[in-house]
């Protein structure tokens, strides 16, 4: 966790002149010390917010919950296990600067092995992804990069 918060913090500051960024994770009552981790640097950094849920609803209700309670004009979706590095934000970041409100953009990064690999987990996740766009209809179409997504208003 802690070099997942370092290297999104280097991504921030990157685009600090552009953007305040803030970090939104949920703990959907896994075990371990993932939630006493995020909570203290949360404690250090006002940027950091920790939702916990009392139990594991499921990946897309956690999503939706995070969806929820985000704040700004805009949400990237990033898993937390570092398969998508967070350094290709500032890609997704650039990319939507350039789409116009009523479309979206999917980038390709065949180049990265991870892409040719899909496992369960992503595969259920894009199974889900319809489910998602229901609730979150009011939104244009998301600019993604593998499985990371930026929704903006």
């Amino acid at each position: 966790m802690a070099n997942l918060l370092t290297r999104l913090r280097a991504v921030a500051d990157q685009v600090a002149d552009r953007y305040d960024f803030g970090f939104l994770f949920t703990d959907d009552d896994r075990q371990g010390r993932t939630l006493a981790l995020l909570q203290a640097d949360a404690s250090r950094d006002p940027r950091i917010r920790v939702l916990n849920l009392f139990r594991n609803f499921g990946f897309l209700r956690s999503i939706q919950t995070n969806f929820m309670h985000a704040r700004g004009n805009a949400a990237i979706l990033i898993d937390a296990d570092l398969q998508d590095p967070p350094e290709i934000l500032l890609e997704l970041i650039a990319r939507w600067g350039k789409v116009s409100s009523s479309s979206g953009v999917r980038i390709h990064r065949s180049e990265r092995a991870s892409c040719a690999a899909r496992d369960f987990v992503v595969e259920i996740t894009q199974a889900g992804e319809s489910r998602l766009n229901v609730f979150f209809r009011h939104l244009p179409s998301p600019v993604t990069l593998d499985n990371c997504r930026i929704f903006a208003p």
